[in-house]
């Protein structure tokens, strides 16, 4: 589990803080980005790296790129897109953690949001399975 603590800066600086979250070996997808969205990107024990696909609101899709994160460091990933996105992040080796920030400037100083990345878990119920010729038959 990993956590996340932000400060801003200015005359009134803000601060941010995240619940922990495990690694994202199941992926992660953030929906209201915007301006100012960032992620941040850890690996604690060895290197890692994901890759991090925009998915635009309106316009042409992006290309997904690859993020490498060496050990024990954290990266920062500036989002660009236009109006409202979503990110989508899968993984692709060791094991990384992750935090999604947005900052808001004003003459006063840098507003902050930060959420982790929390896993992305897909699934289904199906009926229990029978081994019958019945089940092909209308």
């Amino acid at each position: 589990m990993a956590g996340l603590m932000i400060t801003g800066t200015g005359a009134r600086s803000d601060v941010a803080f995240t619940a922990g979250t495990p690694s994202l070996e199941l992926g992660s997808a953030v929906a209201r980005n915007g301006a100012g969205s960032e992620l941040l990107l850890t690996a604690v024990s060895g290197p890692g790296s994901v890759r991090v696909q925009v998915v635009q609101g309106e316009g042409a899709e992006q290309a997904p790129f690859d993020v490498e994160v060496a050990a024990g460091r954290t990266r920062a990933v500036k989002l660009k897109a236009k109006g409202d996105f979503a990110v989508v992040v899968t993984p692709v080796s060791g094991e990384v953690y992750g935090g999604r920030v947005v900052r808001e400037r004003l003459k006063s100083g840098v507003l902050l949001t930060a959420q982790p990345l929390a896993p992305a878990r897909m699934w289904t119920m199906l009926r229990p399975l029978t081994d019958t010729p019945r089940v092909v038959l209308p």
